[in-house]
């Protein structure tokens, strides 16, 4: 995926004048770098971070299972707490070795 521009215009066209269209949510794809040797993924959801300009660089990283995160059947285990310290200690390391 890229800009939603291309996705809009195709709803846009689809639509015709049949019906009038709004676009209230833009949150655009976002592509982060590797650190590390932390592992990467490519997730079919959304994240704030496109509005979180004013931080520094983002990175997204954290316990838990992206499937059942901010739903009522969130959950993390234990062990899945202990190794995110692992996970932050090498995001830190890193970038304060490599930037």
């Amino acid at each position: 995926m890229g800009p939603s521009d291309e996705v809009r215009r195709s709803i846009v066209a689809a639509v015709g004048n049949r019906a009038d269209v709004e676009f209230s949510l833009d949150l655009p794809f976002v592509r982060m770098r590797k650190v590390g040797k932390l592992p990467t993924m490519i997730a079919k959801f959304t994240t704030d971070i496109p509005k979180l300009t004013a931080w520094g660089e983002p990175f997204l990283l954290g316990p838990g299972s992206i499937h059942v995160a901010h739903t009522p059947q969130e959950r993390i285990a234990k062990q899945e707490l202990l190794d995110a310290v692992d996970h932050y200690v090498e995001l830190a390391t890193s970038l304060v070795q490599n930037g």
